[in-house]
C-alpha cells in the first residue's frame, strides 16, 4: 500500500517552491532543513513522485545527476483542513466594531515591523 502525502511533505515542498522559486531542486536535502538525512529526503521524494506533485528528472548539464521537478499538475486542496479555524477567527473578529479592528490591525503591522527589525538587527551583529 503506497503511503500517504503529509502534512509535512506538502509543507517541504511549499517552502522550497516559495523560498527558491527558480530552484531546480539541486540541492533538496539542503533546503528541508537540518536533521533530514539523504535517506529521508529520498522518503519525502518518493512519496511526492508517488503523490504526482514532483518528478525526477535528469540534469541537463550533468547527466549524473537528478533533479527534482514540480509537475504543476496538482495541487492539495486544504480547503477543509482549515474550515474550523475560519469558524473560529470569524467568531472572534466578530466581536470587534470596525473602530476597534483598525486599532488591532494597526497594532498588528507595527508589531510585525518591529520585529522583522530587530529580527535583521540580530542577524546582522
Amino acid at each position: 500500500m503506497p503511503q500517504p502525502v503529509v502534512t509535512e511533505d506538502r509543507d517541504a515542498q511549499d517552502a522550497n517552491e516559495q523560498h527558491h522559486p527558480d530552484d531546480r531542486g539541486d540541492d533538496l536535502p539542503g533546503h528541508t532543513g537540518p536533521g533530514l538525512s539523504p535517506g529521508a529526503v529520498t522518503g519525502l521524494v518518493d512519496r511526492l513522485e508517488r503523490a504526482g506533485y514532483v518528478e525526477r528528472a535528469r540534469d541537463p548539464a550533468d547527466r549524473r545527476r537528478v533533479v527534482i521537478v514540480p509537475t504543476g499538475t496538482r495541487r492539495p486542496d486544504l480547503s477543509g483542513i482549515f474550515a474550523d479555524l475560519a469558524a473560529a477567527m470569524n467568531a472572534v473578529t466578530a466581536r470587534y466594531d470596525e473602530c476597534e479592528a483598525r486599532v488591532i490591525h494597526d497594532y498588528v503591522v507595527n508589531t510585525i515591523a518591529v520585529l522583522r527589525d530587530q529580527t535583521r538587527r540580530l542577524t546582522n551583529r
